[in-house]
């Protein structure tokens, strides 16, 4: 009988992680059931992060750390991703201060290792607060997961994402300007649910810690709605919505359908668009987002000419 684990390459970028990173790394390192290479880029911690990460590398032969000046999440997620094989079967993402569930990767491997076309895993988590004391457990999609969405909306959360070698190769492909992406797991997404498929899991698949230093964290009630206020009239990101697009249009031009060709092109071309095609099209677009309320936002957004 054939018992070799599959081999699962986790990337993991930190920053400044010393109070949680310990922990993240021991539950890594405790996943049932595969075979883990595990890929650190520190993105210039000046805490304790370095020598936690000197520690657990010199105690475990299949650690592979690399101290790099600081460019930013999205920069350091993807110089990990140059260095993984591209003979790879698996890759996941994780954050430096989550905890994750022993069972996390082989669910993941069990819904991949079948499929020949890019696909992505991703799943529910939940939330905890500093001391790792249950706060919410997050929703799936409540509409299809599409590329219509996934234009305007990431639903995933980049610590639960495993993707396969397939889905590896497609991001390898292309050079990206990562100055025009707005999140790393984001671009993923796009590309495995326009190329491929996405797998959501309903089931928890780790614990997903708020703190006030989360790079990117989640939101619940007030909060959320209390953010959603605030991109629409206070905040404008750097890298917007319009900007992803334009840069996945050009890298990926030449392999997209005729379907998703017009989807993303329409979207982009709004913006040259008069106040009465704008209205139109925000009337009749494709595009849609998860929830109702924010789509009727996007609409009106659409509409004056502000997306973001």
């Amino acid at each position: 009988m054939n018992t070799t684990m599959n081999e699962v390459y986790v990337i993991l970028s930190t920053y400044n992680g010393e109070r949680f990173l310990s922990e993240q790394l021991e539950s890594i390192l405790a996943q049932q059931s595969v075979s883990i290479r595990l890929y650190i880029r520190d993105d210039g911690s000046s805490d304790g992060t370095r020598a936690i990460l000197a520690s657990f590398a010199q105690s475990h032969a299949h650690i592979d750390v690399e101290y790099g000046d600081n460019i930013g999440v999205i920069n350091s997620f993807f110089a990990l991703l140059r260095k993984v094989p591209p003979d790879a079967e698996f890759v996941a993402f994780a954050d430096q201060d989550d905890i994750w569930l022993p069972d996390k990767l082989i669910r993941a491997v069990d819904r991949l290792k079948d499929a020949s076309k890019p696909v992505m895993y991703c799943s529910c988590y939940k939330a905890v607060d500093e001391n790792g004391d249950f706060l919410w457990q997050s929703l799936p999609p409540e509409k299809e997961i599409s590329f219509k969405n996934a234009i305007v909306q990431n639903i995933t959360t980049g610590c639960t994402v495993v993707m396969n070698g397939s889905l590896l190769t497609a991001l390898k492909i292309h050079q990206v300007n990562t100055k025009n992406l707005i999140m790393h797991d984001w671009w993923v997404y796009l590309v495995a649910v326009c190329f491929g498929q996405v797998i959501y899991d309903r089931e928890p698949s780790m614990l997903y810690r708020q703190h006030g230093g989360n790079v990117v964290g989640a939101k619940n009630g007030f909060a959320l709605w209390l953010g959603r206020i605030k991109r629409f009239f206070l905040y404008r990101k750097k890298n917007s919505r319009i900007a992803q697009a334009r840069e996945f249009l050009e890298r990926y031009k030449s392999d997209l359908s005729t379907e998703d060709s017009y989807l993303i092109s329409a979207f982009l071309a709004y913006r040259q668009a008069g106040l009465l095609k704008r209205i139109r099209y925000a009337i009749e677009m494709p595009l849609y987002m998860q929830k109702k309320s924010d789509n009727l936002i996007l609409k009106l957004q659409l509409i004056l000419n502000s997306v973001h």
